[in-house]
């Protein structure tokens, strides 16, 4: 419906687009302003088109057929309250891709990056510290 609404509405639309996508990316953890801030946010750094093209390219692509392809360490962080995207969907990932690792951040919503940096810096530094050795080589030591 956003993808859709911004399409119809272009540019000058946009604005009440972002409105509502950032909503639905809302969770019930969220500190106070933090939607407008992250409205913010998108209106600064895209415009209409731009997020029709992220949209529709998130949209019509399907990788989970290859999720077993994937050879590197992963790390699936989730949101314990993640409306958009939802634990189906994290359990597909961490099901599909071999040795992936879930961390679920507790009151955390789908926009965790931005709500939770100190926890989520933390959950990929955590993963990430084991992999690296001192002497600068992914996953062996030198």
């Amino acid at each position: 419906m956003r993808v859709l609404a911004g399409k119809v509405l272009g540019q000058a639309g946009y604005p009440l687009s972002v409105r509502f996508h950032v909503k639905s990316l809302g969770s019930k953890f969220d500190p106070p302003g933090t939607q407008e801030e992250l409205r913010g946010i998108f209106l600064k750094h895209s415009d209409a088109k731009t997020f029709i093209r992220r949209a529709g390219s998130t949209l019509g692509t399907d990788l989970r057929p290859s999720l077993g392809r994937v050879n590197v360490p992963t790390l699936v962080l989730t949101p314990e309250d993640d409306r958009l995207i939802g634990p189906a969907s994290a359990a597909e990932l961490v099901n599909g891709i071999p040795d992936a690792e879930e961390v679920v951040l507790p009151r955390a919503g789908h926009l965790l990056r931005f709500t939770h940096e100190p926890e989520y810096g933390q959950a990929v530094d955590d993963f990430h510290r084991p992999q690296v050795s001192v002497g600068g080589g992914w996953g062996r030591d030198t």
